[in-house]
């Protein structure tokens, strides 16, 4: 799921992207000009558009579609993309950021692709700085975190790189720390270049992190297999079935406009405020009651992504 700039939403689907806005939904495949093939990422461009990188069955290499006012317009190799798998992209004020297997580019349109290999090949999450330099969760091999101002990568920490670990999420928070969720070695966070891990024994309801997000007073709320934590200045608070929740395992985040937050668990939809918890059942048969992603648009209509289909 990405939520554009205009508070729309699209979506990725196994044969294209979906664009939800204004109550109407609009498919986008290769029957309307989408490239044929799967696709590996999507990410927001400038003003509402939509880039959408598109795996080719043929030659593996990526073709980039870019979606603005209903109208796709195509890009490949010969537009100076890297003819290689795009894994992640990412739009800053300037370029588009692109990673592969093999190599890390800048690229705009007309241009040729800036690229480099070691060490940032294969990052699958990329993040904006406040100088548009680019963050990635790590070096498949090395477990280090770089920062890209321009072309050049420096490293953030080197604290990672003897752990042998995964990250799943990542969050920016207003204090500029980096918080690095893993699917079974808790929680990290990157402040000021040292590295503090938080386990089970600081208060983490589980060390199997699936979401993270962080509210308008600046807590920091953690979805693990075994129910939700908030981090309040140094209490950890900490919320499951006992509580009220329709599962232990959380699986999605995002901030209600009430000030609560939504909370998506494998047994269904959850809100939390004020200290009240509400379940929501499922608004249609056809739906799962497994919660993959949730977002709240502009307009205030929630959209829920479930394993079978979005409501």
């Amino acid at each position: 799921l990405v939520t554009g700039k205009d508070g729309s939403l699209w979506l990725s689907t196994p044969v294209g992207v979906a664009h939800f806005s204004a109550g109407l939904t609009r498919s986008f495949t290769v029957h309307n000009g989408l490239p044929a093939g799967a696709v590996t990422a999507i990410g927001s461009g400038e003003k509402d558009a939509l880039w959408v990188a598109v795996k080719s069955a043929v030659s593996g290499a990526s073709v980039l579609a870019r979606i603005e006012n209903n109208q796709i317009h195509r890009y490949s190799a010969s537009d100076g993309l890297p003819a290689a798998t795009i894994l992640s992209l990412f739009q800053d004020h300037q370029q588009l950021w692109l990673s592969t297997p093999g190599q890390f580019c800048s690229w705009q349109p007309g241009l040729a692709a800036r690229c480099f290999s070691s060490p940032l090949a294969g990052a699958l999450t990329l993040q904006d700085d406040d100088d548009a330099a680019t963050f990635t969760p790590k070096d498949l091999v090395t477990n280090i975190f770089f920062r890209v101002p321009g072309m050049r990568p420096e490293p953030v920490t080197t604290a990672l790189a003897n752990l042998s670990l995964t990250p799943r999420v990542l969050l920016r928070d207003r204090d500029r720390n980096l918080w690095i969720g893993t699917p079974g070695q808790g929680l990290f966070r990157l402040q000021n270049g040292s590295l503090q891990q938080l386990t089970r024994r600081e208060g983490l309801s589980s060390n199997l992190i699936n979401a993270l997000y962080e509210d308008h007073d600046g807590n920091l709320w953690v979805g693990t297999a075994d129910g939700l934590d908030e981090f309040r200045d140094t209490r950890v608070a900490h919320i499951s079935t006992l509580e009220g929740l329709s599962s232990d395992l959380v699986t999605a985040l995002w901030p209600a406009r009430d000030g609560g937050v939504w909370i998506g668990t494998d047994g269904g939809l959850n809100r939390f405020s004020r200290g009240v918890i509400t379940r929501y059942p499922k608004s249609s048969p056809s739906l799962s009651s497994t919660v993959l992603a949730v977002r709240e648009d502009d307009a205030g209509r929630l959209w829920v992504a479930t394993a079978i289909g979005v409501g």
